[in-house]
């Protein structure tokens, strides 16, 4: 199966305020705070998968919901370049997190709000929660770049599973000097009958 993504269009809708008590507490509850994030983000980010499914602050999800990228909505500046990730830090649970964290999704040099023009350093896959390993956290979290970055990553498509675990969104962040993160949000979700066809789609570039 090949993932083909969709243009995302985006409206320059206002975020979330998310740096309040309430945000603050909502990242802390799940643990997102410290497992992935230093510092609360300042906006939550609105993520929505086909047939208009919110992926926001704890909302369970399937991974048969979410086979495919998700459209994301963010106001950006026109002449900026953003990064956006989704990764999963309970791998291969959350109670024995050996492969904190899993990339599912990686793109560098986005120009404003275009995300179909960005550098796609790791390709899209759904949630791949193991049987029995209970509910994963899926976090994204989006990252206002300096600059363009010299892409230097080696790319990762999306039927191939090398070089997506130990990931750490914070040093990658400091190795790029892209500061904190601006925004994020996250959903949850456990195995379903589609994790398997999953599995064998990565098996194949192993």
């Amino acid at each position: 199966m090949t993932f083909v993504r969709d243009k995302l269009f985006t409206y320059g809708l206002a975020y979330i305020e998310a740096k309040d008590l309430e945000g603050g507490k909502i990242f802390k509850s799940y643990n997102i705070i410290p497992d992935v994030l230093e510092t609360i983000p300042p906006k939550f980010l609105e993520i929505i998968f086909e047939p208009n499914l919110k992926a926001d602050r704890g909302t369970i999800l399937t991974p048969t919901q979410a086979i495919r990228p998700p459209d994301i909505y963010y106001k950006a500046l026109p002449n900026a370049y953003y990064t956006i990730m989704m990764i999963d830090p309970d791998v291969p649970s959350r109670s024995s997190p050996m492969f904190r964290s899993y990339q599912h999704w990686l793109i560098v040099n986005i120009p404003g709000d275009q995300l179909e023009k960005g550098d796609d350093v790791v390709e899209y896959i759904g949630p791949i929660p193991s049987k029995n390993t209970g509910l994963h956290r899926y976090v994204f979290i989006l990252y206002k770049q300096p600059h363009k970055l010299v892409q230097k990553e080696t790319r990762v498509p999306n039927n191939s599973g090398n070089g997506r675990r130990y990931f750490n969104a914070s040093l990658f962040a400091k190795k790029h000097n892209l500061g904190l993160p601006i925004a994020a949000n996250f959903f949850l979700s456990e195995w379903d009958e589609y994790v398997p066809v999953a599995y064998k789609q990565l098996a194949g570039n192993r």
